[in-house]
Parts: C-alpha cells; sequence; structure tokens
C-alpha cells in the first residue's frame, strides 16, 4: 500500500513540476513588432481564391488589410518522441490516463472487476479532453477575426487527437487483462 502511495505521490509531484513550465503567446504575425526579420510576404486578396505557396508554408487572411499574409511554418514537422506527444497531448489529461493504467495493473492484480471501468475512465478522460481541444481551436478560429490556414487547423486537431488515441491504447490494454484474467470455465 505504501508503494502505491509512493507511485502516486511521484506521479503528482512530476505533473506540477511539468505544470512550472514557461507559457509562451503566439501573435498574430500582422502584429509581431519586427516583421521584417521574418521573411512574410504579402499577397493581395483581389481575386478571392487562395494565393500559391511553397511547401513549408502557411497563409492567413488578413481581414483588415485583405491580405494574405504568407510565412514560414511555424509548426514544421519533425520527428516526435513519446515525451514530446506526452506533452502535447496536455500533462494533466496524459498524467490523468496514466495513472488510470497504474491503477489498472494494479486493480489485474487485487481487483480483477476494476479493469474494464479503469479503461473505460481513461477513454472518457481521453475524449473529454478531446472536446475542450476542439473547443478551444474553434473558439481561437472564431474570435481572433483571422482566416486561419489549413494547415495551423490541421496542426490543432492532430494534437486534440493525442489524448483520445492515448486514452484508446489504455482502453485495448484493460480488454487485454480482462481477456487474460478471465476464468476458464
Amino acid at each position: 500500500m505504501k508503494r502505491i502511495i509512493l507511485c502516486l505521490l511521484a506521479a503528482l509531484l512530476t505533473g506540477t513540476a511539468l505544470a512550472a513550465q514557461e507559457i509562451v503567446e503566439i501573435t498574430p504575425p500582422h502584429r509581431a513588432a519586427d516583421t521584417a526579420t521574418q521573411n512574410i510576404r504579402r499577397v493581395s486578396n483581389d481575386t478571392g481564391e487562395s494565393p500559391e505557396i511553397a511547401a513549408g508554408e502557411t497563409a492567413i487572411l488578413d481581414r483588415e488589410t485583405n491580405e494574405w499574409i504568407i510565412q514560414p511554418d511555424p509548426f514544421p514537422p519533425m520527428n516526435r518522441s513519446w515525451a514530446d506527444l506526452y506533452m502535447e497531448g496536455g500533462w494533466e489529461c496524459m498524467t490523468l490516463m496514466t495513472l488510470c493504467l497504474v491503477a489498472m495493473l494494479f486493480a489485474a492484480w487485487k481487483a480483477p472487476r476494476w479493469v474494464a471501468e479503469l479503461g473505460k475512465l481513461a477513454l472518457l478522460i481521453g475524449t473529454f479532453y478531446l472536446m475542450t481541444g476542439m473547443y478551444g481551436i474553434f473558439d481561437l478560429a472564431g474570435s481572433s477575426g483571422i482566416d486561419l490556414s489549413f494547415s495551423i487547423l490541421s496542426s490543432g486537431y492532430r494534437v486534440a487527437l493525442i489524448a483520445p488515441m492515448y486514452g484508446m491504447i489504455i482502453y485495448g490494454i484493460s480488454l487485454i487483462l480482462r481477456i487474460a484474467l478471465k476464468p476458464r470455465i
């Protein structure tokens, strides 16, 4: 029992240490202090169509000036480690689901009937954080007054989908444990 409490306390302390990270505010490119050094192009929106952009660039329509702002992609594709995905998925959510996984593994040993419920709880937490992530994306798109490009929206969707995928993995592990622990007739 002491080991379980120590594990949960260590996970909680790790989560609070991760919460102390620096928060960075993202400003729209037309409001940035020095646009000359950012390699930004402006294209007029006379035709009403999207401009031609190269690979690795994003285009944002500025409603105030009716111009397309074309800039290098602020989030270039990179190889992400498991720790990067853990942090991108939201440390609060991922820690809660990891605690469900640890509790599920202990339950498989002591209380096998709880394995299914803990797996479902991890899936529910992941789905809840998907909904909050989608709400944040739609809130940003609606309140900013800037037409966001598809690449920016799809990177937001990608981040919002990390938590439910992790929840599904934990739920899959709970199904495998239930099959392994089921008494044979």
